[in-house]
């Protein structure tokens, strides 16, 4: 869309999670897996988890590499929270915030040249980072990229955890495109099918600007 491009003509998309562990990197995947599928060639697609608290390769390099897609990641990432960062940051031994936003602004501008769609791979929850001012809320700001929140399913507590997160994002005036409810039920009281119709009333009956998945 349009109103999520930046200046570049890239649409740079920043998936967060609600909470950890709530599939951002499976997000990311199969939105880098669809667009291929969609006919965008690798070289209009990159991939950047800009700060991360994993130096290992994880599967989705893996397939970006195995695509022809680029990709940051793992002990290449512009900010790596290595085991002491913050203490030592604290300390005033690993710089400023406005130096690392500096740096991971700089290597998402490199990467959205010549391309299409960059997918932003967050850390952690929304505020992981705060600590040295460095959150995933600040690393979307400064990439000007929209949010995907990615929130566990359910209707109660998914649209509860969905308020509260995009609040966070919001506050900090980053735009927030929508939430993808991930890991629900496969069948039963909250099988997504289910839980569809009341999370679809929320969203209505509050004049929601953002759209669900």
């Amino acid at each position: 869309p349009a109103d999520v491009a930046t200046s570049s003509g890239c649409v740079r998309v920043f998936v967060a999670g609600a909470v950890t562990h709530v599939g951002k990197t499976s997000v990311c995947l199969g939105l880098l897996a669809a667009l291929r599928n969609a006919g965008l060639k690798a070289s209009e697609l990159g991939y950047i988890k800009p700060a991360t608290q994993c130096e290992a390769p994880d599967l989705l390099s893996k397939w970006c590499a195995a695509e022809g897609v680029e990709y940051v990641a793992g002990e290449n990432a512009p900010l790596v929270f290595f085991s002491g960062f913050t203490r030592s940051f604290l300390a005033g031994e690993q710089g400023t915030s406005a130096q690392w936003l500096q740096k991971i602004q700089d290597k998402i501008a490199s990467m959205s040249e010549g391309r299409r769609v960059l997918i932003i791979d967050g850390v952690g929850f929304p505020s992981v980072g705060s600590i040295v001012g460095v959150d995933n809320a600040d690393v979307a700001k400064a990439a000007k990229a929209t949010v995907l929140l990615v929130c566990k399913s359910g209707v109660g507590s998914a649209i509860d955890s969905f308020s509260l997160n995009s609040s966070y994002f919001l506050a900090k005036g980053v735009p927030v495109l929508g939430a993808l409810f991930n890991l629900g039920e496969t069948e039963g009281f909250y099988s997504w099918e289910k839980c569809q119709e009341s999370i679809g009333a929320w969203f209505t009956q509050q004049s929601r600007r953002e759209r669900f998945y």
